[in-house]
């Protein structure tokens, strides 16, 4: 695949991420403040209620997306030949189960379960599939990557599935669900809002590269996201033990172990990030070698990325915190600020310096966002998220 189709497929999965992400209604994010409550309530019928109609919402949002999205290509005669996008319109549907599926099994504190799935076997499958199309000469093209990937969150979701099967409570058969839909989705849509705009925010530098450049620099750039993100790795797992456990406590009020927990996990965040971000640095020219020649030329945005992961880092759980603690409506407000911010520096970072200057964008943002949630924090919840703090206490 060329730097052109590289970047055609990473347009395209930038925008079904953002329609998955819509399609969820909130539900994945709500599962997280609704199950740990139900269990320790052991409140089986509510829980059994809710992921039950969790799962046929967001089913019938995003098969209604992809329907609606199908129709319209066949309605607007430009765009009726593009079967990159209407292949991706339908992996919309597996990749928004396979979405709340995983926030399913986080509440339910089966971490294996949730992230084995979603971030090794469904790499696996994809990887496995692209290098059945290369053994068999075959076109390494959007469309089929597209559809491979489709697969993989299928297969992936498959097993999840099974997991959330066998990890049920005791007497799960015995209780009637119960179903409060309209107070579930209350909580839920402002939390739509939030991790949209989250994830807008995480995509606007692929989507204004592409807008602004071309396609070719979205697959450059994407090389250097997607080796910086390797650095996150370990914070994303300690975020999937974190949001339970910290989710728990405020539900108890005990504001002592929350501030421990939490000074705590904001070691857990930083040194394995530094650690991993150095290291990545130190090999950047043979890993985005891999990629292929052209992609040398990420290195720099690389570099800017990893610097702000790395500060973010240091600031602690604090997305996991408000996420958990009642705080969505600051949330939201914190967001639509740096989606302001964000765009705005992009489209003058982009022009002024192309793809580093969207990775100087990403970062100066990334930075913003991690210093105003801590501010909101310790405002509403009395807690320190920062690892200063923890240093010194």
């Amino acid at each position: 695949m060329d730097t052109t189709a590289y970047g055609t497929y990473v347009y395209i999965l930038s925008w079904i991420t953002l329609l998955s992400m819509a399609c969820g209604l909130g539900l994945p994010t709500a599962a997280l403040r609704y199950i740990p409550t139900y269990r320790v309530q052991e409140a089986v019928g509510l829980l059994k209620g809710f992921i039950a109609q969790s799962r046929r919402l967001v089913l019938s949002a995003s098969a209604g997306m992809a329907l609606a999205g199908s129709g319209l290509l066949y309605l607007l005669p430009p765009f009726t030949t593009d079967q990159a996008v209407l292949t991706a319109l339908w992996v919309i549907p597996p990749l928004a189960l396979l979405q709340l599926e995983t926030e399913i099994l986080r509440a339910h504190h089966r971490m294996v379960a949730a992230y084995g799935p979603l971030h090794v076997l469904r790499r696996l499958v994809v990887l496995g599939g692209i290098s059945a199309l290369v053994l068999l000469s075959m076109s390494v093209s959007p469309e089929a990557v597209l559809i491979i990937s489709g697969a993989a969150a299928g297969l992936s979701l498959l097993v999840q599935r099974r997991a959330t099967w066998t990890g049920r409570p005791k007497g799960w058969t015995r209780h009637t669900p119960e179903r409060r839909t309209r107070s579930w989705l209350a909580v839920a849509l402002p939390l739509i809002l939030g991790r949209g705009v989250l994830i807008l925010i995480n995509k606007m530098d692929i989507l204004m590269i592409g807008g602004l450049l071309h396609l070719d620099p979205v697959g450059i750039y994407n090389a250097a996201l997607q080796t910086a993100h390797a650095a996150l790795f370990i914070g994303v797992a300690v975020d999937a033990v974190a949001a339970p456990k910290l989710a728990r406590l405020h539900a108890r009020a005990d504001a002592t172990a929350l501030q421990q927990s939490v000074s705590r996990f904001a070691h857990w965040y930083f040194w394995p990030t530094l650690g991993a971000a150095l290291g990545i640095a130190l090999a950047s020219e043979g890993i985005l070698g891999l990629f292929g020649p052209s992609f040398q030329g990420a290195r720099s945005a690389l570099f800017i990325l990893l610097a702000g992961f790395v500060v973010n880092a240091g600031l602690g759980p604090h997305l996991s915190l408000m996420r958990v603690a009642d705080l969505q409506n600051v949330l939201i407000r914190i967001y639509g600020g740096c989606l302001m911010g964000n765009l705005i520096l992009n489209a003058a970072g982009i022009w002024a310096f192309g793809i580093t200057g969207a990775a100087m964008a990403t970062a100066a943002t990334l930075m913003l966002a991690g210093l105003w949630m801590r501010r909101a924090v310790m405002t509403h919840l009395d807690v320190d998220t920062s690892l200063i703090y923890a240093l010194r206490n």
